[in-house]
């Protein structure tokens, strides 16, 4: 499995057809760190026993700094039992049938150490240039598949003034 950049219109782009695109829980969630003026925050991503396709990350910053945002793979942590302001909750309209996620996200996580750890992904928030007056907002566009029963860790770090950060990914948990 790899990632599959979206077009301009989000539809994704293949070279053969997935059989089992749709198949799983969808679920979304959120977090917002306020008043950040310096330093890192993070967001701990711990999956389950089942695959997890990333299909939609946001990241959004507003105020007087820049953000960069970092995606690691097996860092050592001391775990955050912390939730997210919005825990990954599940697409299903109908109140009652949506299964709770096998993945927990957790945020403020310590001990962090990123020796062992893989960067997967990199992106900066350029607030301090002006952005969209004062703000900066950025999609990754792809998706990413996180293997089962595995730590990931956001880190947003600050520089340059105070913003406010916020982080949004839709996902899906499946057997494939």
């Amino acid at each position: 499995m790899g990632l599959y950049p979206f077009s301009i219109g989000q539809v994704r782009q293949t070279p053969y057809i997935l059989q089992f695109i749709g198949e799983g829980q969808v679920y979304t969630t959120f977090h917002e760190f306020t008043g950040v003026s310096s330093g890192s925050r993070y967001i701990q991503i711990t999956t389950g026993a089942r695959i997890v396709h990333v299909f939609n990350s946001i990241y959004k910053s507003a105020g007087g700094g820049d953000v960069q945002v970092s995606y690691y793979e097996g860092a050592t942590i001391t775990p955050s039992v912390t939730p997210v302001s919005l825990p990954p909750r599940g697409f299903e309209r109908r109140i009652g049938n949506s299964a709770p996620a096998l993945t927990t996200i957790t945020h403020t996580p310590t001990g962090i150490s990123l020796g062992s750890a893989t960067l997967i992904y990199r992106t900066k928030l350029y607030n301090s240039g002006g952005g969209q007056g004062g703000s900066e907002f950025n999609s990754d566009n792809l998706e990413r598949i996180l293997a089962p029963n595995t730590t990931y860790l956001l880190e947003f770090t600050v520089s340059g003034g105070t913003v406010d950060i916020s982080w949004n990914m839709d996902f899906y948990e499946s057997e494939n």
